[in-house]
């Protein structure tokens, strides 16, 4: 079961090289290689992890099927308000094909650690998900199912998750009013298809960024994914002209 059983851990090893590279993080991450189910109970059962994960897990995914190319999926948490749900709900919204479940079509170690009493923030995160695909518990789910193009698209949209976790703060403007921007290079003096649109984009975070609005806030209130945000972002915190503010 190429999809179904290797492609989460798969994708998982990958996020780990990957993090353990970065220079800088914000926050420590923790991967757990459990059998389904029986598993995640003995690990959550385990030297009190429950209230240790209460106090410190920011947000945590449960990866299955992750190998096809098929729709982005992700399953909400129990009541689809946590901080994992919008981080990945921002991230699918922008993938030309997504599906979102409820938690009533939850399946996979979700359910654990969603569970009452235990109430983690933890999405599960598939592309095709479990039990809504021909291939799914039969021998058709196998290496000609899965796809480079399709894991290289959940290695990207796990990595833009990271991104966000990282990355996310509530900023503000240190300046009053709009800056001068040409004088800084942040505003284009050639006239080019596309660049009004980047502009606009880049004023509207200025406007926004008044010390309430963390990045998730920004993207859903202007319409566009946090991953361009970030760049804006960064290009004022070198100008000097944005500050983080401390939550």
């Amino acid at each position: 079961m190429a999809d179904n059983e290797c492609s989460g851990p798969a994708l998982a090893a990958e996020l780990i090289n990957t993090i353990a590279s970065m220079d800088h993080r914000r926050y420590t991450y923790r991967f757990v290689f459990v059998p389904e189910t029986i598993g995640s109970i003995t690990y959550l059962s385990q030297n009190d992890h429950v209230a240790y994960l209460q106090k410190h897990l920011k947000a945590g995914f449960v990866l299955s099927c992750v190998g096809d190319d098929n729709d982005y999926s992700m399953i909400h948490s129990r009541y689809a308000d946590t901080y994992a749900d919008r981080v990945l709900l921002n991230v699918l919204s922008y993938k030309e094909k997504h599906t979102i479940y409820g938690f009533n079509k939850r399946g996979s170690d979700e359910r654990q650690y969603n569970a009452p009493g235990v109430d983690l923030p933890v999405v599960c995160f598939c592309r095709s998900k479990f039990g809504e695909f021909a291939e799914y518990h039969t021998s058709a789910d196998n290496m000609d199912f899965v796809s480079k193009e399709g894991f290289q698209g959940a290695y990207d949209a796990m990595m833009e998750a990271v991104n966000i976790l990282e990355k996310n703060a509530r900023y503000r403007m240190k300046v009053l009013c709009e800056p001068q921007l040409g004088k800084r290079g942040l505003y284009s003096d050639i006239s080019r298809k596309g660049i009004y649109d980047t502009i606009l984009v880049q004023r509207d975070v200025i406007s926004y960024c008044d010390g309430k609005n963390d990045l998730l806030d920004l993207s859903e209130r202007i319409g566009v994914p946090v991953s361009d945000i970030i760049d804006i972002i960064e290009r004022l915190k070198e100008n000097d002209l944005l500050e983080e503010t401390k939550e």
